[in-house]
């Protein structure tokens, strides 16, 4: 009963998104779709239907991530994602020892020498007057069983919470919900705290393990009724 309490809860939510990308410089010439976790950094998925000299561009871009200290570090590798016969698309890899929230912004300069500086604001969070949730990262944990071949899909999610009342705030994993493509909610696990007025938390909460066929689509506060948007950071 208590569990069809909670899913009832969620599907009358009133569904509040932040949603961090796509990231768009001001003349759309160049758009950062996502940024995908790799084993020692991160990936970010560029799309570009800029020309020069009658070539796409996408995957012939100088792309520097700027961090938090000013220093600029270079995409190691790129992979043209493009359909056959453009080059309108590309995964540029970065080896990064830091979390993602240091990024300062993306600089990018094209063949013709344009050069962007998109501000990173790759941090979505969501958020009334009693609490804050943002989201750091997404760690995509999904394996392959050996058995059936199937994907097990699980992932961790680096969150930071802030009490915003003027009083105490029990904050427990209970509260959260992973919500799939298909609006189907699973538990996930964490630490349970006891957050002084306007303290903050940042931790990492841990998903069941999803279906094979499930992508996340939105982490959901249920006491207040929002939804954290996931798209394009896994």
């Amino acid at each position: 009963m208590r569990r069809l309490g909670l899913l009832l809860a969620f599907m009358l939510a009133i569904i509040s998104l932040s949603q961090a990308f796509p990231l768009v410089t001001p003349d759309g010439i160049i758009k950062i779709y996502g940024m995908i976790p790799t084993s020692d950094g991160f990936a970010l998925d560029i799309f570009s239907p800029y020309e020069f000299q009658g070539s796409g561009i996408a995957s012939d871009l100088k792309v520097d991530v700027v961090d938090s200290e000013d220093r600029f570090i270079k995409a190691h590798n790129i992979e043209d994602v493009s359909q056959p016969g453009y080059n309108d698309r590309a995964l540029y890899f970065f080896t990064f020892d830091q979390p993602a929230t240091q990024i300062k912004r993306t600089r990018i300069e094209t063949p013709n020498q344009d050069v962007y500086s998109i501000a990173w604001s790759g941090v979505p969070e969501a958020s009334t007057d009693n609490i804050t949730v943002k989201l750091y990262g997404v760690k995509d944990n999904t394996q392959e069983d050996t058995y059936t071949g199937l994907q097990k899909k699980q992932y961790d999610f680096e969150v930071k919470v802030t009490n915003n009342m003027a009083q105490g705030l029990v904050l427990s994993p209970k509260f959260f919900w992973l919500l799939d493509q298909f609006n189907y909610g699973y538990a996930v696990t964490g630490e349970e705290y006891k957050l002084l007025p306007n303290e903050s938390v940042r931790y990492t909460l841990s998903s069941q393990e999803l279906s094979p066929l499930s992508r996340p689509k939105g982490l959901s506060f249920l006491p207040e009724n929002f939804t954290i948007d996931l798209e394009g950071w896994y």
